[in-house]
């Protein structure tokens, strides 16, 4: 019991300290943008909350066009390919390089916060570090594909399908 207590605690604070980055990494965004505008430039904020997101909507931005907020959603590829590809998009857009990415702003969820990792069937992917910290992205797969969530359904199937077998 006071495990759960503790990992709710642990993850509540996992939620605020998300929260808190977001908010920072938005303002930051937005100086970014400002900057630009001075420069004479015109790059919106585009804000990524989801991997299609990046595979279908930036894929109709012209190169170096945008500054781009990724929230949370490189956690969610299907596969290394589709990480790789949807970071290549972000890259894209925002103009980014081997370098230096000044214009892509990354909110990433917690290697620790584990009821998020447990419980979301969606996330495949552990993101170490990647913009505004590091240029590059640095990512490896999370542990266990499966979630809590997606294992319980898989158990309800199988006990179905148990239930039609002769």
């Amino acid at each position: 019991m006071i495990g759960y207590a503790v990992s709710a605690v642990v993850d509540g604070y996992a939620y605020l300290d998300r929260a808190t980055e977001r908010q920072k990494l938005v303002e930051a965004a937005e100086q970014r943008v400002g900057y630009h505008r001075r420069l004479g430039r015109e790059r919106p904020l585009v804000t990524v909350e989801t991997a299609q997101q990046m595979r279908r909507e930036l894929s109709k931005l012209t190169d170096g066009s945008c500054v781009v907020l990724v929230d949370c959603a490189l956690e969610h590829c299907w596969d290394e390919a589709d990480l790789l590809a949807c970071w290549a998009q972000v890259r894209r857009v925002s103009g980014a390089t081997e370098q230096s990415a000044p214009d892509v702003f990354v909110v990433r969820v917690q290697k620790w916060a584990q009821m998020r990792q447990l419980l979301d069937p969606r996330l495949r992917w552990v993101i170490k570090s990647a913009p505004p910290g590091s240029s590059k992205l640095e990512y490896e797969p999370f542990s266990r594909r499966s979630s809590v969530l997606a294992d319980v359904r898989l158990a309800g199937r199988a006990k179905k399908n148990a239930k039609r077998s002769p």
